[in-house]
């Protein structure tokens, strides 16, 4: 299955070229973490994960087509 990544933020580092938009073949029934796992992403850097504007757990497992949206924390002052 096609899963497409938006990587936000200081996770671009993470990724080959730092391109904010990875689209990547995972097996039927991958979860989040599989995702994070074959883009090299340590979960414990991303704060916040979104499908279709809902918060995602690292369990929660991805469908054909869908579009995750990976942020890191924000820091300011």
């Amino acid at each position: 299955m096609r899963v497409q990544a938006k990587i936000y933020g200081d996770l671009l580092r993470f990724i080959e070229g730092q391109r904010e938009v990875v689209t990547v073949e995972l097996r039927e029934g991958a979860s989040l973490s599989d995702l994070l796992r074959v883009l090299g992403i340590p979960a414990e850097e991303v704060w916040m994960a979104l499908r279709r504007n809902q918060i995602m757990k690292e369990e929660d497992v991805l469908v054909d087509g869908d579009e995750v949206s990976l942020f890191d924390p924000v820091l300011g002052g």
